[in-house]
């Protein structure tokens, strides 16, 4: 006789697979610094067969095995999403099969991005109307969604206040077995709206958050979670081959991606805010434990070090500063840790870019932009590898050097050891104004 599959491990499996789906529209428009071949796209094949078979483990394996060495090969040009991904990842690698494992660590993950990125947001400019990320943000919603007013001073202050009490208040709701269930409306709600300019991180989260639900909430809807599990699974397939069929026009390409954010719904109410609402003998309210089990106290670790490098002075991104405004690298401007000392001093081994002939080097100095060290060592190891070639002048602790190229200088061209190159990337540092909006 067949063992019953988990229902939150289908649910895992659904979502999981639509973000695999979604990379298409990513793979398709690759960054300059690394090249996608045959093997990345193995990793939206691999999605397609979680959804013709969710809620089994060898799809799963099979995609996470792809994609994290997908990610290696790329990293450490990486996207938040895709360092949640590559966490998540190897915690199904290491869970042998125990889905308690899997739902630990989801957990742990989720509160931990909530909590990161609330925290990020406690800086001045967030809360300055003329600079405030929120603003950013509201007018590039505002083009998927074009009924959305015109915010002003006011409004921006407020909605900065009220995003940044959501991320922080979220990791409660979600902890506490009485008000889990709006913890996860929350979750729903907020990547339904997200999720219209950014799918991937949309079913990123919605993903994590199925380890809050219970199991016996989870198996009390298995016959109404059905349809939604093929509706969703459908749609995945349907639009990750037009996104491939697209790929000559972005713009639709990108709109039919921002359908998929649609599907966050669909599977909640196949539904966790509703299913937290019984009662039964099982108690789904009831605590869930946090504490991660075998090596996912591994991956916890390495998330807790990832969230907390800004304020270390270790990498600014892949950190869930997303779109936060927060400056750690000088001049901080954290409400609480502006003047924190870092422990690490990368960040403020600052390189400042002269002059450059090419990109976008060039466009760093005419906007008077600096860069970590290590970052500008990283990227000159980069650039010699692909062949490429650049001529700079730079200053570094107050002493000029120009190189007709900068890659092979033995001093800025020297390689990091492999594991910064890997883990650590820094966002370029604007000395002259304050931080601008960055994924």
């Amino acid at each position: 006789m067949t063992p019953a599959v988990d229902p939150r491990l289908r649910w895992f499996s659904l979502a999981w697979g639509v973000v695999a789906v979604t990379e298409v529209d990513h793979l398709l428009r690759p960054a300059a610094v690394f090249s996608v071949d045959a093997f990345h796209w193995l990793v939206p094949l691999a999605g397609v067969a979680c959804l013709a078979r969710p809620g089994r483990f060898p799809p799963l394996l099979l995609l996470a095995g792809v994609r994290t060495l997908s990610l290696w090969l790329r990293a450490p040009h990486l996207e938040n999403h895709e360092y949640l991904h590559l966490l998540t990842d190897l915690g199904l690698l290491t869970a042998f099969g125990r889905v308690d494992h899997v739902a630990r660590l989801a957990r742990a993950l989720l509160v931990l991005t909530y909590a990161a990125a609330g925290f990020a947001k406690l800086n001045a400019d967030f809360f300055d109307p003329s600079v405030s990320c929120v603003g950013w943000a509201w007018e590039r919603t505002a083009l998927a969604l074009p009924f959305l007013p015109v915010l002003g001073d006011g409004a921006v202050v407020a909605l900065a206040a009220l995003t940044t009490a959501a991320e922080l208040l979220l990791p409660a709701l979600l902890l506490i077995g009485r008000t889990r269930w709006l913890g996860l409306l929350g979750v729903l709600l907020m990547h339904t709206v997200f999720g219209l300019r950014y799918p991937t991180f949309a079913w990123t989260c919605a993903a994590l958050a199925i380890g809050f639900v219970p199991p016996a909430a989870a198996a009390a809807v298995r016959p109404f979670s059905r349809a939604a599990e093929l509706l969703v699974g459908g749609a995945a397939v349907i639009i990750g081959a037009l996104l491939f069929a697209l790929h000559g026009d972005l713009q639709r390409a990108g709109d039919y991606a921002r359908v998929l954010s649609l599907g966050v719904p669909l599977l909640w109410l196949a539904g966790a805010p509703l299913l937290l609402r019984l009662r039964g003998p099982a108690r789904p309210d009831g605590p869930l434990p946090l504490r991660p089990r075998g090596a996912g106290w591994l991956w916890v670790a390495l998330m807790v070090l990832s969230v907390g490098s800004p304020y270390l002075g270790l990498k600014t991104r892949t950190a869930m500063s997303m779109f936060s405004n927060l400056r750690t690298a000088t001049q901080g401007n954290h409400l609480l840790l502006a003047d924190a000392p870092q422990p690490f001093g990368l960040q403020r081994d600052l390189v400042r870019i002269v002059e450059a002939d090419d990109l976008p080097w060039f466009d760093y100095a005419l906007r008077d932009v600096q860069v970590p060290l290590l970052e500008l060592r990283r990227r000159m190891v980069e650039l010699r590898a692909r062949g490429g070639t650049v001529a700079m002048t730079v200053e570094h602790r107050g002493r000029r050097h120009r190189s007709p190229a900068m890659e092979r200088d033995p001093f800025f061209g020297a390689a990091p050891p492999l594991w910064a190159r890997k883990l650590l990337i820094f966002r370029p540092v604007d000395t002259a104004g304050p931080a601008t909006c960055a994924w």
